[in-house]
């Protein structure tokens, strides 16, 4: 259970602390960043409305009939974006906008001559079967930042922040303090807001002039109207919001808002005994029960610069990861769900361009693909907190290592002056985290398992021509006190990076060139520098390489990375772009960012053609091509590749999309982990997928996705899913998955042997692996009311994989094994299924084992969270979560079987 509350005063301008700081960061901004930028006139040809201070009582109630919005002149030219482009909208929209020292209000009439078409949601929840007004406030006026607001004529409200110059997709975490009411009449539906300036943020000029957009969606006929109109073909985004005028004379209070919490919590959980002992364990006894403090804390430095602070931050209600097997090299990753992060991380964000064109991006609507990756994530805040790397000596047979190490307190500030210099500043402390353990005498213990860690990241960004260019800079540092010497044998020192990016948009903002430089340094002991040399990231000890070689002396690893996009993000119907990557071997920040990948150069152009304008078949339709390749820093080609999408749209607004990729022959140096170059097999891939209309009561997806290469390896991926909304108060989602992978070289491992001439002294093991997957992504999300919702959400996880008969690799360059027992050697099979395997036969090669490693993995989790927010800005929570989960080496896949496992394992909640 979580119950939070805001607490909120003045602070008077003479406390120490906070003044001190605001002190320090006045003198860091440039004097003429300070200065307000020039009040935009009317002139320049957009939209313009009005807001007038409010004369007279309001009572937010959602029907805006008091005298005082008669003081007020409306937005009420709208203009259709969709269905009908360009044309005037079907129905009347009146919006009102006043304004006092607190706050700004909205009053709007939303006519409608059919019935208005709502139901309830969570706030933030993605309901396309509803109607919704949206006001986007550019409260800067910088054409690149702002708030948006939205309200359904349930009173489901939404609220976004805004950056990049993109207003589809905002960060939805940001969950301001502010009011709505609404109420449907035969005559369509009205809404009140109240949205005070303490939630937002401006610049100091005694006239404010906004950029400002609102928009009033209409479900039944999926109706789009625009109070600033721009056309498909052109550059939309912030920079084309029209104007709010009028508002004079603010001075956003410094007001301090603290927002304390308390938690208490029970954990139930199966303990076993271990067989070498005769005692249980002492650490658990399968109800253990938690409690905890902390609070929040924002802190407005000035109208447009703001400090977040946080003590011993709860994440309780924060829903658990999806379960995963992953037989890569290579990390997964998760998504950041906890609040503290989330929240304004867009400011955050290194080396994107200006993203205003109608695609959001060279690839369009299409997203994803592409050898390069796109820009460097120096930033991965879920490595603040993470499970600690440490763990208890071996000879324990009981320990207690914490799940995650403790954030002490963690610390943000944010916001941009007047004159466009975008400032974000967060630092985290994550504590000393031990681990008490027993051994098989009875002997106690204690292990330091995470140390006492300070993570930094800087960020300044100042934008120009506004908005349409921009030049950034930005830094991180992570630094480690290892005063354990089992810690300083595994983890780095400190870790630091830095860089800077740009972006330039011309001709009214069809054109964009956008990049990115960055660095990197590790340090540490010669044990740990050597494992960052040897990772699945660069494998500096490959045997062939002649770019890079493993230094096991030592004691720090520094690299590059770059990225330069040219992109056409404008157009009636052709657009593309062109961008090339860089990562030089020794680049790593894997401490505090993101990486896969190093050693790498990449290329890839795009050409895409549209049609927006509907036809007898379609709304709309696209098709595009793209040609990328990549090679490492030693010149070996690693991949070239030629993709063909296309998207349909049809008149019903179902959409179907096709693609075709084809994969050439090319090298690759990540097969053999760390051995020689191998071959990578040219390979093809076809996808297919409908979407039906998400507005109807039930609506689906659904895709099928089949791979195969020259060598005989193949995988098929279906992808569904089903959204069932026959109730204005609940709604069902159901994603099944399943994934049926036939890889002919599955890596096993390496053996050590002298006789192995033709692969450097190594034999590097692999074998057939026929893997099958399924999972199902259940969500019951129920609302009783705007403010009282409940989530329930389940995935059962079922993992299989049968291993055939292991072979070696032949010979370097080559994509050619030798298959114990059939192309060479001699293989015995025991009857747990371990592979007793002599190489060479009659040979002076040692024999050795492979042991079966055929899988059956199921798992369980579930999530259940009750979300109450019993006053603005205080919720309340309830939060369940079950993880069950067992292993099995069957190899096979077995549906009746494998369902009645998920059940068998032990609850964990």
């Amino acid at each position: 259970m979580r119950s939070s509350f805001p607490i909120c005063f003045r602070v008077d301008r003479s406390a120490v602390l906070l003044a001190c700081l605001a002190l320090l960061l006045g003198s860091a901004v440039p004097a003429a960043a300070q200065e307000a930028s020039d009040p935009i006139s009317a002139d320049d040809g957009v939209p313009t409305v009005r807001a007038s201070k409010l004369q007279g009582p309001l009572n937010l109630d959602g029907i805006p009939d008091e005298e005082a919005w008669s003081q007020a002149t409306p937005a009420s030219v709208f203009t259709q974006l969709d269905p009908f482009e360009g044309a005037a909208a079907s129905e009347e929209t009146r919006v009102y906008l006043l304004y006092d020292d607190e706050a700004l209000y909205i009053g709007a009439f939303m006519s409608d001559s059919s019935p208005v078409s709502t139901r309830l949601g969570r706030r933030d929840g993605w309901l396309m079967d509803t109607d919704w007004l949206t006001v986007s406030l550019d409260s800067y006026n910088d054409h690149r930042t702002g708030f948006k607001f939205e309200i359904n004529p349930d009173g489901v409200r939404g609220d976004e922040a805004l950056s990049g110059g993109q207003d589809r997709h905002g960060d939805s975490s940001w969950d301001p303090v502010w009011e709505a009411a609404t109420s449907v009449n035969e005559d369509g539906w009205t809404a009140e807001m109240r949205i005070p300036f303490s939630q937002i943020r401006f610049g100091n000029a005694e006239e404010q002039v906004w950029g400002i957009q609102i928009i009033r969606d209409i479900a039944r006929n999926r109706e789009k109207q625009l109070f600033s109109f721009t056309p498909k073909d052109e550059a939309s985004g912030i920079a084309r919001y029209g104007h709010l005028e009028g508002i004079r004379g603010l001075t956003r209070p410094k007001g301090l808002e603290i927002l304390p919490y308390v938690q208490s919590r029970a954990e139930f959980v199966p303990v076993s005994q271990s067989s070498s002992v005769d005692f249980e364990n002492p650490y658990r006894d399968g109800s253990d029960f938690f409690y905890g403090a902390g609070f929040d804390l924002k802190y407005g430095l000035s109208s447009s610069l703001t400090l977040n602070a946080t003590i011993n931050p709860d994440f309780g209600q924060v829903e658990v990861d999806p379960a995963v097997v992953n037989l890569t090299a290579f990390e997964t990753r998760f998504q950041e769900k906890r609040p503290f992060f989330v929240e304004g991380a867009g400011i955050f964000s290194f080396g994107q361009g200006g993203g205003g064109g109608p695609g959001g991006g060279m690839r369009g609507m299409f997203g994803g693909g592409g050898g390069g990756g796109g820009p460097t994530q120096l930033l991965y805040s879920r490595r603040i907190g993470d499970r600690p790397r440490g763990h208890a000596p071996p000879e324990a047979v009981y320990s207690n290592v914490p799940d995650a190490t403790t954030i002490l307190g963690a610390a943000k500030l944010t916001g941009q002056t007047a004159g466009g210099l975008s400032v974000g500043f967060m630092g985290a402390l994550t504590g000393t985290e031990t681990a008490d353990f027993t051994t098989e005498i009875g002997q106690t213990g204690e292990a330091e398992v995470a140390p006492l860690t300070n993570f930094l990241v800087a960020r300044l960004r100042q934008d120009f021509r506004d908005g349409q260019s921009a030049l950034g800079a930005i830094g991180t540092a992570v630094n480690r006190d290892l005063g354990a010497e089992a810690l300083a044998a595994e983890l780095r020192s400190s870790a630091y990076s830095g860089g800077v990016d740009f972006f330039h948009e011309w001709a009214n903002r069809a054109w964009s060139l956008s990049g990115q430089v960055a660095g990197s340094r590790i340090a540490g002991a010669p044990a740990v520098i050597t494992s960052a040399q040897m990772s699945s990231a660069r494998y500096f000890q490959r045997p062939d390489a002649q770019h890079v070689r493993l230094d096991p002396s030592a004691t720090s690893l520094s690299g590059y990375t770059g990225h330069l996009e040219l992109r056409r993000q404008a157009g009636l119907h052709w657009r593309g772009g062109a961008e090339f990557n860089f990562t030089s071997p020794g680049f790593e920040v894997n401490d505090l960012g993101f990486q896969r990948n190093a050693d790498r150069r990449e290329a890839e152009v795009s050409l895409e053609y549209q049609e927006n304008r509907p036809g007898e078949t379609f709304r709309r339709w696209e098709i595009s091509a793209q040609p990328q390749t990549s090679w490492n820093f030693d010149g070996d080609r690693l991949e070239t590749q030629l993709s063909i999408r296309s998207n349909f749209t049809w008149l019903n607004y179902w959409s179907t999309r096709l693609s075709y990729e084809r994969t050439f022959e090319s090298m690759d140096d990540r097969l053999t982990r760390g051995g020689p170059l191998a071959k990578k097999p040219s390979g093809n891939q076809i996808s297919l997928s409908q979407t039906s209309d998400f507005s109807k009561p039930i609506s689906g997806f659904g895709s099928v996705t089949y791979t195969w290469d020259e060598a005989g390896g193949s995988r098929t991926s279906y992808f569904a899913s089903v959204g069932i909304k026959t109730s204005s108060t609940w709604e069902l989602t159901l994603g099944p998955r399943l994934s049926i992978n036939n890889s002919v070289a599955q890596y096993i491992g390496t053996r050590d042997d002298p006789e192995a001439t033709a692969t450097f002294g190594i034999r590097y093991l692999f074998a057939d692996l026929e893997q099958t997957t399924l999972s199902m992504d259940t969500r019951l999300n129920m609302t009783f009311t705007p403010e009282l919702s409940l989530e329930l959400y389940a995935q059962p996880f079922i993992a299989t994989g049968n291993y055939e008969t292991p072979k070696e690799l032949r010979a370097p360059g080559t994509f050619e094994f030798n298959r114990y027992g059939i192309d060479g050697g001699e293989l015995t099979l025991d009857e747990d299924g371990d592979a007793t395997v002599d190489p060479d036969g009659a040979g002076p090669a040692e024999s050795f084992t492979v042991y079966n490693r055929d899988f059956n993995r199921v798992s369980l989790r579930g999530t259940g969270v009750l979300r109450w927010e019993w006053r603005p800005g205080s919720t309340l929570f309830f939060v369940w979560q079950q993880n069950r989960s067992s292993s099995n080496g069957y190899g096979d896949f077995d549906l009746g079987r494998d369902v009645d496992e998920l059940f068998a394992g032990d609850a964990h909640n």
